[in-house]
């Protein structure tokens, strides 16, 4: 036993040391100024002139995008494998920097803000769902732990969900395993959209 356990220990603390490693792409202290975003116009979000590469010496991934994203709409990104829309998602979350451009977010580029207000006015789906150990109740609650009701009721609905949790001996709070593993790949997918659209943000981003 002991001699399955080492090996993976190992494998851990090498995987722990990458993170702690890794340099941060995105410093705060370079903001000048933090702004607060208005919502109350018409664009909720921008991209302006955005060109971006991984690494200075790689061809673009993305070139000269220039689009708005209106406010009370729906806009989709469609394209085929490797076309860019990952890259588009990260930028709209400042996960990483425009090389070229900018990204503005209520009118405010995001360089002016701080990555606490950016979470905070956008509710994320990422394309792979995850959740974690607990209950439905308790994934859905990390969208907004001070979630009605009928806040809850809506985003079920909307999300598909109800006929999962209705089949379900203990509803809202059954069991989830670490992961979601219990749970089916759409399943999941639908309890992290729910969790997404309990929040109270002005953008929802489903990849």
């Amino acid at each position: 036993m002991v001699l399955v356990i080492i090996p993976k220990s190992f494998a851990s603390l090498r995987r722990i040391e990458e993170i702690l490693q890794a340099e941060i792409e995105i410093e705060e202290e370079t903001i000048k100024t933090v702004a607060k975003p208005t919502f109350d116009q018409t664009n909720a979000a921008a991209f302006e002139h955005v060109t971006f590469k991984y690494t200075e010496t790689s061809d673009p991934v993305l070139e000269d995008i220039d689009f708005t994203i209106p406010k009370g709409k729906t806009t989709a990104i469609v394209g085929g494998t490797r076309s860019g829309k990952s890259s588009l998602a990260k930028l709209l979350l400042r996960l990483s920097d425009p090389t070229i451009g900018k990204v503005t977010l209520g009118g405010i580029p995001l360089t002016q803000m701080t990555q606490e207000q950016i979470r905070s006015h956008i509710s994320y789906v990422p394309q792979k769902a995850f959740l974690f150990s607990g209950t439905i109740l308790s994934n859905l609650q990390m969208g907004n732990e001070y979630a009605s009701t009928e806040e809850l009721s809506k985003a079920i609905k909307i999300a598909q969900l109800e006929e999962l949790v209705d089949t379900l001996p203990d509803g809202l709070d059954s069991f989830v395993a670490q992961g979601g593993s219990n749970y089916s790949g759409g399943q999941k997918q639908r309890i992290c959209i729910a969790r997404a659209l309990i929040k109270p943000a002005e953008i929802l981003c489903i990849r």
